[in-house]
């Protein structure tokens, strides 16, 4: 079992790691430290589009030195232009890229994707094919200019994220590494439809920047905390272009980007292209689509949190579990979208103290620069164990000496270790107004910010249907995935359903765990594929394996959880809270009438919660 360690999302001090990022950042010495220079360009792509490009180097880069490049793409501004005599970071997402990766020897490249910023062109969808070979084109740019050593990586956040995941994709002989965090693996599950069920959060939160990004509508971007400052004026011209008529032409350009309603709406279906272009489909705009074995090749580091948006906690696992290369890394901590905020219940609110950087350093001086950073003498995988408040690591997921522990629904409400003899059945009326509130997992995703996640959820379950067990009779430690398995009947012919996972205090204090949900449609589980290795059931989201709902007629549904690492101490109990809406973040379903749900629960249709437990102690509840 894995190594532990103590105190908060820090690792100083703790034995997971044979080598900490604060270790190494003892380690670490800065070879250039005099700051760095930036040149902006236009780079012409095979189709002609031209895309913006700042690349930074040392300012004293000796005239034979080569070096390693770190490329960002991303459509929220490479950099921002400033009002005259503003002292201010013009970059206020990426500025921490050449601040950092400069001074330890490495060229960084950043690019406005096309339709974007000041790069020319339009944007077919949220991704397409035709941006991905972009990235080809300007992994060859790179390697031909005279500071470029031939070897090239990638990280970036979310977008950005995915965009250095599809970067590796792409073949290119000079890509060797990648660090994409906080990112999709399959857009369709992990963004648009987790479950098969719309999450009206991601288009409609990024809709508005989006627009307002791509048409320089400055009065709305500064409405958002990252562009918020008044010396911004818009996104920044290259350098040559010092009366801002390319960029104007270019931002003109963009009216004809996509509109990401639309995009999403058209979309209901993993296999759903547009109307008008059928193969832009969600596998056309994920990386698990284009695993190949110039793919595996890539030493890729899966980062995430355990409230990282809807599925991205387990898109970083998939990823790790279907690439196939001794030199890939999965990190996951107690964080949200982007790790602005540690999101343990025990830390609250708290700033994340983990020295991220310096674990990206690690990672790419060991795949671009051939030191081992203590990679070669550690576990693969490190995870973050929320309550326990400590660092753990395993060589392998699910970790080893992890059991699967049931739960049995009771006619009562209990959670049992048996299921029960006599059966029995609940009904709930579901409850459209249900929701889980303005701190939970989906708001940072929407672009808003959350600056405690979950405070506000205890008594939510109070319009719920729960079925609680006995108090814990030990510490346990629940890593992994769950899963419900819920036999369930509806008087309508579709629907969908809510399972939350809750620790209850002894004084009925109720804490979110985890969560998941599906859409009844969709309930055919299949093999998963190579490419996206996944841990509990499968599904294909295809058209041709909906399956229609007959009402009144028993139906076996198996939720797969979102993955957590969580310490349920000795005294505190497990509920299980299901719903069958979460108004506020996903669209509803059916509609035009209120169905009845009935759960059952019998010796032959069991049903259950199925607990990941870590070395659980023989006996875990009365």
């Amino acid at each position: 079992m894995a190594q532990t360690g103590t105190g908060s999302d820090s690792t100083r001090g703790s034995s997971a790691w044979k080598v900490t990022p604060f270790d190494y950042q003892q380690q670490a010495k800065p070879q250039y430290r005099n700051g760095f220079s930036l040149k902006s360009v236009y780079v012409t792509v095979r189709d002609g589009t031209r895309l913006a490009v700042d690349f930074y180097l040392p300012i004293d880069l000796p005239s034979e030195t080569r070096l390693p490049s770190i490329v960002l793409f991303t459509p929220y501004y490479r950099r921002c232009k400033l009002k005259q005599g503003s002292e201010i970071d013009p970059n206020p997402l990426y500025g921490y890229a050449p601040d950092f990766f400069v001074p330890y020897g490495y060229a960084v490249v950043i690019v406005d994707v096309r339709g974007t910023g000041a790069s020319f062109g339009a944007r077919r969808g949220f991704r397409s094919p035709l941006e991905r070979m972009d990235f080809y084109d300007i992994a060859d740019w790179i390697t031909k200019q005279t500071w470029s050593d031939g070897k090239i990586g990638s990280t970036g956040l979310s977008y950005v994220g995915a965009a250095a995941d599809f970067l590796a994709t792409t073949g290119h002989p000079a890509v060797k590494a990648i660090i994409p965090t906080y990112a999709v693996w399959d857009t369709y599950t992990d963004m648009f439809y987790p479950g098969g069920l719309m999450c009206r959060t991601v288009p409609q939160g990024y809709t508005h920047l989006a627009e307002a990004l791509d048409s320089d509508d400055r009065a709305t971007v500064a409405s958002y905390p990252y562009y918020s400052d008044p010396a911004f004026e818009g996104p920044a011209p290259v350098g040559a272009d010092l009366d801002n008529t390319l960029l104007r032409a270019a931002i003109a350009e963009h009216s004809a980007n996509f509109d990401m309603v639309e995009f999403v709406n058209q979309r209901p279906c993993r296999d759903s292209g547009s109307i008008g272009d059928l193969s832009m489909t969600c596998e056309a705009i994920s990386p698990s689509s284009y695993v190949t074995e110039q793919r595996h090749q890539v030493a890729t580091y899966a980062i995430s949190g355990w409230r990282d948006g809807y599925g991205y906690s387990d898109a970083a696992i998939r990823r790790f579990l279907s690439l196939k290369n001794t030199k890939n890394r999965l990190l996951l901590g107690p964080w949200d979208h982007g790790a602005n905020i540690n999101a343990s219940p025990a830390s609250c609110g708290s700033v994340p103290q983990f020295e991220k950087h310096m674990e990206y350093l690690r990672f790419f001086d060991a795949n671009l620069k051939g030191k081992a950073g203590g990679y070669d003498e550690e576990d693969a995988i490190h995870y973050f164990t929320m309550i326990a408040e400590k660092w753990q690591s395993s060589k392998s997921w699910p970790v080893p000496g992890t059991s699967s522990s049931e739960l049995f629904f009771g006619s009562k409400g209990a959670l049992s270790g048996v299921p029960t003899a006599a059966g029995g059945s609940r009904y709930y009326k579901v409850d459209f107004g249900c929701e889980t509130g303005t701190d939970t997992r989906y708001e940072r995703i929407g672009s808003q910010a959350v600056d405690e996640y979950y405070v506000s959820w205890n008594g939510r379950d109070d319009r719920m249907l729960v079925y609680t067990s006995s108090p814990a009779v030990a510490d346990v430690e629940i890593t992994g995935h769950p899963e419900a398995v819920v036999w369930l009947s509806t008087t309508a012919s579709d629907g969908a359903i809510f399972v939350y996972l809750e620790d209850v205090e002894p004084s009925g204090k109720r804490h979110y765990i985890t969560e998941g949900v599906l859409r009844f449609l969709h309930r055919k589980v299949s093999e998963s594929p190579d490419h996206d290795r996944t841990i509990g059931p499968y599904r294909t989201y295809r058209h041709q394996d909906i399956t229609p709902v007959v009402p009144n007629s028993e139906m076996e549904l198996r939720v797969g959880l979102l993955p957590t690492s969580w310490l349920l101490k000795a005294g505190h109990r497990i509920r299980l809270a299901i719903a069958g809406a979460d108004s506020r973040h996903f669209s509803r379903v059916p509609v035009g009438e209120t169905p009845i749900l009935t759960v059952h629960s019998y010796v032959d249709k069991p049903s259950r919660i199925i607990l990941p437990l870590v070395n659980p102690p023989a006996k875990v509840f009365d």
